[in-house]
């Protein structure tokens, strides 16, 4: 059976209202307003639309007072909702029963959610209305806020049932568009946590932001999360909108490369950010100090979003044309947007009517915007991962480069240390010869001269004995230039010679290595003649010069003949000093100066006694000078002359 309409009867003139009625005197004050109601839509039997005389702003001071019948013609008690579509600060029902309005019905967004006569975001009130029976109704209405002044008062009636499918359909669609805009941050987050890209962080704080908003204005806030707090859920948009837009702006910055492509465009998007950060302290004061300036700020907040918008799609027009192919999404999607954002924000401006294509516009573009964003960034990941395979594959070629040359290398250090083995298992040999027999033969010589003194001293006449005792004496000291050679040779090989400059008197030197072998000259008659030039603070090495002099010396006494001159001079050159040794004995040749010059090791001569040696003695006289930074310099005609220069200057202190 069909339901009979809802029955409004038309609000009468203020002049009969306040005559008949016989309000108080209250009724008549300066700041209250009453207006008159017009006939219900016939179509609809639902709706009623109260205006006022004038089209001016209403004054959010004042108060507003309407008188309405309702006539329920239903066989039973009906409940409706009767509702506006703009919000106010506080509303109030009485029913006429009672001059003095005992009992009322509030509503308002300044109230807590459990204070409204029924609980949702708008202004809203549930009126129950007996059967077959007719009511009168008086409502005042107060903006409070600068924010609740439209320009026209419109109240709708409708069954609580109708009402709550009505609001079950809001709360699905928002949901739903909430649920879009809540899965593409998610899935942007992971890009971002896989790519570490900025610009996907930055993307995902817009939309949540945009979703966020679409929460707070479709009065899920209110609804569902902050029930008891109206005031926050008054500003709560002055401070959602310019965080996402200060989102959006570092996306855009990001997304396009404008530090690096357009500095001036990233300059200008630098200046937006600037305001919006303005726009969010004006509103932390405005909230911390319940100063009402939010007409100022829904305003700014509008006229600087849609500048935005715009500088955003001009932004990825100006990259497109530049060639960056990411950047067609990006201005596809701005443009969509743009569209559905000025048709938004103009629209909450009052300059246009409200609809569904104007309400619902941006949710369409911020949809459009998302899937066509998601592509771009889609597009942008896969040129990133073409440019990261590339990477990887430059870096594998330098990888295989580097391995090759490291091959090489290796096999060059191989072939070095194959010929340094090579060497030194040949000095290995040489060395273990000079122990199995240079080592051997002067103690095998020792010995049986020791023997003959020791078991025939009495068969031995006193000269024999004295021969005896002298070449003894000459093997051992042999045999102790030998180890202290090859001590010191092992040592210098594996760099353990310590260099330790100190202030030396060369002639103590020089007289000290001719004592040494004072047996040698003895034996030979070898005439020494030195030459020492007065030299002043010579800082050298002292046990090196001394190891300089007494081989060099030992060197010229084995190969001098009997009854022979060797010649000792010391002079000064340069910054430092040279010491010569020359002898007119057997000489050298041109290999066996250049084996002296180059090997580590040589295979040592007779001497004119038929001596024995090592042949590590030269070699250590030319490192131990080169230690000091000099050099060596042998020569061989008539004479044979061994020269070593020896700088002492950057020594002395």
């Amino acid at each position: 059976m069909k339901k009979p309409p809802l029955k409004c009867i038309n609000i009468k003139l203020l002049l009969t209202l306040l005559l008949s009625a016989g309000c108080t005197s209250s009724f008549a004050q300066k700041n209250i307003n009453f207006l008159i109601a017009t006939s219900p839509d016939p179509s609809l039997k639902t709706e009623m639309v109260f205006r006022k005389y004038d089209q001016s702003l209403l004054d959010k001071t004042q108060i507003y007072w309407l008188k309405f019948d309702l006539q329920n013609t239903e066989k039973f008690d009906q409940t409706y909702i009767l509702y506006s579509g703009n919000k106010w600060g506080s509303a109030k029902i009485f029913n006429e029963n009672t001059l003095l309005f005992p009992k009322e019905i509030i509503a308002g967004s300044l109230l807590p959610l459990d204070q409204r006569s029924y609980p949702s975001a708008i202004t809203a009130f549930k009126i129950i209305l007996e059967k077959n029976k007719m009511s009168t109704f008086y409502m005042q209405l107060k903006g409070n806020l600068s924010i609740y002044t439209p320009n026209i008062i419109d109240f709708k009636i409708s069954t609580l049932e109708k009402f709550e499918q009505q609001d079950k359909k809001r709360f699905l669609l928002q949901f739903f568009f909430i649920g879009i805009i809540v899965i593409m941050a998610l899935y942007n987050f992971v890009i971002y946590l896989s790519v570490r890209d900025i610009s996907y962080l930055y993307y995902v704080i817009s939309i949540l932001g945009i979703g966020f908003y679409f929460f707070f204005y479709y009065g899920f806030g209110i609804e569902l999360l902050w029930q008891n707090s109206p005031k926050w859920d008054i500003y709560a948009f002055a401070f959602i909108v310019p965080i996402t837009n200060l989102a959006r702006i570092y996306f855009t910055k990001s997304y396009l490369h404008l530090d690096k492509t357009f500095p001036l465009l990233n300059e200008s998007l630098n200046i937006f950010s600037a305001f919006y950060l303005f726009i969010f302290c004006l509103a932390l004061v405005c909230y911390t100090g319940n100063i009402d300036l939010l007409d100022l700020l829904v305003d700014l907040i509008g006229f600087l979003g849609t500048a935005v918008l715009s500088m955003m799609f001009l932004c990825g027009v100006i990259v497109w044309r530049k060639g960056y192919r990411p950047a067609r999404y990006f201005t596809l999607a701005n443009l969509i947007l743009v569209l559905g954002g000025i048709l938004f924000i103009i629209r909450e401006l009052n300059w246009i009517s409200d609809n569904s294509l104007t309400r619902y516009a941006v949710q369409y573009g911020v949809i459009a915007q998302v899937i066509l964003f998601s592509l771009g960034l889609s597009s942008r990941l896969n040129q990133a991962q073409v440019k990261v395979t590339q990477m990887e594959l430059d870096k594998e070629r330098e990888r295989k480069q580097l391995l090759e040359e490291q091959s090489q290398l290796l096999q060059q250090k191989v072939a070095e240390q194959t010929a340094d083995l090579r060497e030194l298992n040949h000095l290995k040999d040489k060395l273990l010869s000079i122990i199995s027999h240079d080592l051997r033969n002067p103690l095998v010589s020792l010995d049986s001269f020791l023997n003959l003194l020791i078991n025939h001293h009495e068969r031995l006449t006193e000269h024999e004995r004295m021969t005896l005792t002298q070449k003894a004496r000459q093997s051992l000291s042999n045999l102790n230039q030998l180890l202290s050679n090859l001590l010191l040779w092992s040592r210098s090989q594996i760099n353990q010679v310590v260099f330790n400059p100190q202030l030396i008197d060369i002639q103590s030197v020089i007289k000290s290595g001719i004592e040494l072998h004072s047996l040698d000259i003895e034996l030979k008659n070898i005439k020494i003649k030195t030459s020492v030039e007065k030299l002043k603070d010579i800082v050298v090495d002292a046990e090196m010069v001394d190891f300089i002099v007494r081989n060099l010396l030992g060197n010229a006494i084995k190969f001098s003949y009997k009854n022979g001159v060797i010649k000792i001079q010391v002079k000064q050159k340069d910054k430092g000093f040279v010491i010569s040794v020359i002898d007119e004995g057997v000489g050298m040749t041109d290999e066996q100066i250049q084996k002296i010059a180059t090997q580590k090791i040589i295979i040592s001569t007779r001497g004119t006694a038929k001596e024995k040696g090592s042949g590590l003695g030269l070699i250590l006289c030319r490192e131990f000078v080169e230690i000091h930074g000099g050099s060596m310099e042998i020569t061989s005609n008539k004479l044979t002359v061994v020269s070593c220069y020896l700088p002492i200057e950057e020594l002395a202190c």
